[in-house]
């Protein structure tokens, strides 16, 4: 609103306003406010305080200081897990730390080290280099950690504890002396846990930490666990017989009755992972000699010869079932890539998508399909495309970018079928180029209320590690 969105005059003069630094404005905005509770609650309840957290909105530090009854938390949620607070690609992380301390001396860190997935990020290696940068840096002497809770319903936390174990152990008994080297830590449990095992265990984490280190992208709390075992194994082949050797032979050592049984689930929950990866990490893409006709059920060649992209699981709970079925299939030739999906719907196609328009940087409600492709592991090209030909295309998430995308929709009484043909050239590239690509399809109801993402081999859209490789075929 307009009084929300004025310049904010300080005690001292000084004027914030919004177009300098938006960051910086709405956190002083919001903290102007708490502040004026802090004084009304310190007159009335001197005893009681108010608990909050810079976070979002207000991860960056205001223009002013907070009142003396005031609890905070540093929450930096967008953070690069993959570095260190002192790595120069955390700059705005550290430098809103250091800025935080000098705001209040009641403000603690909040962090989502904990926060795995059924993917071993050796994440404790990167939060002792935090806890000892926060002590180098600030007055900050309190942590906070979000940790997956150990139950299956809670995002099948008992497998996360089951392969993660080690790296919770070194979360856990970090803060206690950040000096400490985590390899110290590690040794500590491994050999504790696994007696005579303890060394092929360690070198089954230290060769995922490697691989997980050298893979490009961002890392951040809850990766999606599938998507970065395919992504090792897809770039380093020969990493899943190195990990096969190191649990084939700690199962022949002897371990502690503890350290076995832990040592049974850890294996039972990494075969289970392995097992449900695709067989194949390539996608073969038919080239063709002509521009193939839009053929809404892939009845004729080339559609029908296509390879069927039809592994398609939620997002979150992978485990979850639906009725609606997707397939998707591509081909190209030497100009063009084509598209072509088939969803069914058994909700009705009308209600879930939002009248034709022609404003493309308008991303669509309703049940859609999202293609995204990467160019050389650098590039992501978006595409939303719902069953009324409305689409949106993004580059590296900007709206700014068009393409020159043509679109082809049909719908019938059970479902809804597209096709895109998308200019090579759009894309800056050819075939000889590097080029990957993910699908999602999003599920709505009749109240246009989302039922569920569903998500081709575990990708992420904005992460394109998580993307199949195209390879094209004559």
């Amino acid at each position: 609103c307009p009084t929300c969105s004025a310049d904010i005059t300080l005690p001292d003069g000084r004027v914030i306003k919004k177009k300098d630094n938006p960051k910086v404005f709405t956190s002083t905005r919001f903290f102007l406010w708490v502040n004026d509770i802090a004084r009304h609650l310190k007159e009335r309840h001197p005893d009681k305080g108010i608990k909050t957290n810079d976070y979002f909105l207000t991860e960056a530090p205001p223009a002013i200081n907070l009142e003396d009854n005031i609890i905070t938390s540093y929450a930096p949620i967008f953070k690069n897990s993959k570095i260190s607070m002192e790595h120069p690609d955390c700059k705005e992380v550290l430098d809103n730390l250091i800025t935080w301390s000098k705001r209040t001396n009641k403000v603690m860190h909040r962090e989502y080290y904990g926060l795995q997935k059924m993917f071993p990020r050796p994440i404790d290696g990167i939060a002792m280099q935090d806890w000892r940068a926060i002590l180098k840096h600030s007055n900050i002497t309190r942590t906070y950690s979000e940790m997956v809770c150990d139950t299956e319903n809670h995002w099948d936390g008992v497998k996360c504890w089951d392969m993660n174990a080690p790296i919770y152990w070194c979360l856990a008994n970090g803060p206690w002396d950040p000096e400490v080297d985590v390899e110290t830590l590690r040794t500590q449990f491994f050999t504790r846990v696994y007696g005579e095992a303890a060394k092929d265990m360690a070198d089954f984490y230290h060769a995922v930490e490697k691989a997980w280190l050298t893979l490009p992208g961002r890392s951040s709390w809850m990766d999606n666990p599938f998507t970065l075992w395919a992504a090792v194994f897809r770039k380093f082949p020969e990493l899943k017989v190195t990990l096969d050797k190191s649990v084939a032979s700690a199962s022949l050592k002897k371990m502690p009755p503890n350290g076995k049984i832990m040592f049974e689930r850890f294996r039972k929950c990494y075969e289970e992972i392995v097992n449900s990866l695709p067989q194949y990490y390539e996608y073969p893409v038919t080239l063709v000699s002509a521009p193939p006709a839009f053929d809404p059920f892939f009845a004729n060649a080339p559609w029908k010869d296509a390879v069927p992209i039809n592994e398609f699981k939620e997002e979150v709970y992978f485990s979850k079932v639906f009725k609606e079925t997707t397939d998707v299939r591509v081909l190209s030739d030497k100009d063009n890539l084509y598209v072509g999906c088939r969803c069914t719907d058994d909700y009705g196609f009308a209600v879930n998508a939002m009248p034709y328009h022609v404003q493309r940087e308008v991303w669509p409600t309703g049940d859609k399909l999202e293609i995204c492709i990467g160019i050389n592991d650098k590039d992501i090209y978006q595409f939303a495309v719902d069953c009324n030909g409305n689409y949106c295309d993004l580059l590296n998430r900007k709206a700014e970018w068009k393409s020159n995308a043509s679109i082809y929709t049909e719908k019938d009484a059970k479902g809804w079928s597209l096709m895109v043909i998308i200019p090579l050239k759009d894309l800056k590239t050819t075939l000889d180029g590097k080029i990957s690509m993910t699908f999602l399809r999003y599920l709505k109801d009749k109240q246009n209320k989302s039922r569920g993402i569903l998500v081709w081999r575990f990708g992420v859209p904005n992460s394109v590690d998580s993307f199949v490789p195209l390879k094209f075929k004559k």
